[in-house]
């Protein structure tokens, strides 16, 4: 592909202006991410030349970037490219990407990245090629994570119910931390292993909490269940953690909360769920509620969500954009290089 450029951007700052454009349902994972760690002080180690995109003259086509405090870099890839975009040009594009991020870096700096499948595999191959050109044998290990991510707009989702349910929707407030943190432990121990340590959780928790986009589901007053939500954009906002305690579940309380959320923050109105607010979001109404999961797809589709169904020969019917009428969802993968014995 001619005309493929490489930009390195300063800071987070800078990055988040760059993407703005570029800010929709696709890209929340990585833009997201940027706006979720611009409310964080940066390390002071932090080094800025971790930021990078690659445009086709004007037009970005790939962006990565590494957030301080991330494990993993994250790969972004507009709606407008995904699923148009060749695997001729795309490994062109990660090729000029892998080639100058490996000139202000080095072999070892990328060791897991997370984005969609297809431009991850396409950048793991080109810098395992990159890293090879100067002497260093890597290799592309198996994924760490897989999973699917879409989207739900004004257009997806559902009426409010007829009948309120039975629970409150609420705004946490940092008052109800002690009451919040066993069930968000109890979530952490559910979602996989690698729990942290203790005070880094409950600092985890206080933070997200202050954030004032984490809502809390009460029947009678007790604490059910809570959802949290974060990755705010201008445009987007994405559902992070959805938990009900145990004795609750499979009685449809999951998808109120997030029947509920999507209407309040895409500005639906009435949102027709008791607790929750009929004007406005502090962060503003959105366009885009974004979602990755590995689970429970049915219920978020059932939400609005624009995830395709499944069939019996692993082919995905559906899922696209009722506007736009482009691809609403992307497989996405965690996964990274290691080092390669020599033969």
């Amino acid at each position: 592909m001619e005309g493929l450029h490489f930009v390195r951007f300063p800071d987070l700052a800078a990055i988040a202006e760059a993407v703005q454009p570029y800010d929709d349902g696709s890209m929340n994972g990585v833009v997201g991410t940027i706006y979720d760690h611009l409310k964080r002080p940066v390390p002071a180690s932090w080094n800025s030349y971790f930021l990078g995109g690659v445009y086709h003259g004007s037009d970005l086509l790939l962006i990565l970037t590494m957030a301080p405090m991330d494990r993993a870099w994250g790969l972004g890839c507009p709606q407008s490219v995904l699923g148009e975009i060749t695997p001729v040009a795309l490994k062109a594009a990660t090729d000029v990407l892998a080639k100058n991020v490996l000139d202000l870096t080095h072999p070892h700096a990328i060791a897991l990245v997370n984005g969609e499948k297809d431009a991850v595999d396409a950048f793991l191959s080109s810098w395992v090629e990159a890293a090879a050109s100067k002497g260093t044998r890597l290799r592309v290990k198996a994924p760490a994570f897989e999973a699917r991510a879409s989207y739900a707009t004004r257009e997806t989702v559902h009426p409010p119910p007829l009948i309120k349910p039975n629970y409150d929707i609420v705004l946490a407030t940092g008052d109800e931390f002690d009451e919040v943190f066993p069930l968000y432990l109890d979530f952490t121990k559910q979602a996989g292993p690698g729990t942290r340590a203790l005070d880094v959780e409950e600092a985890h928790l206080r933070f997200v909490i202050a954030q004032g986009t984490t809502w809390l589901c009460r029947i009678d007053n007790a604490l059910v269940g809570f959802i949290v939500l974060g990755r705010v954009t201008p445009n987007t906002i994405a559902v992070r953690h959805v938990y009900v305690v145990p004795e609750h579940r499979r009685k449809g309380i999951a998808e109120g909360l997030v029947r509920a959320i999507n209407r309040y923050y895409l500005g639906m109105r009435p949102v027709g769920y008791s607790g929750i607010p009929e004007g406005d979001p502090a962060v503003g109404v959105k366009s885009y509620v974004c979602i990755n999961t590995s689970t429970a797809e049915n219920i978020y589709r059932r939400a609005g969500f624009l995830f395709p169904v499944r069939t019996a020969d692993e082919e995905a019917a559906g899922g696209r954009d009722p506007v736009s009428g482009k691809k609403a969802w992307y497989r996405h993968v965690l996964r990274g290089v290691e080092p390669e014995q020599a033969p």
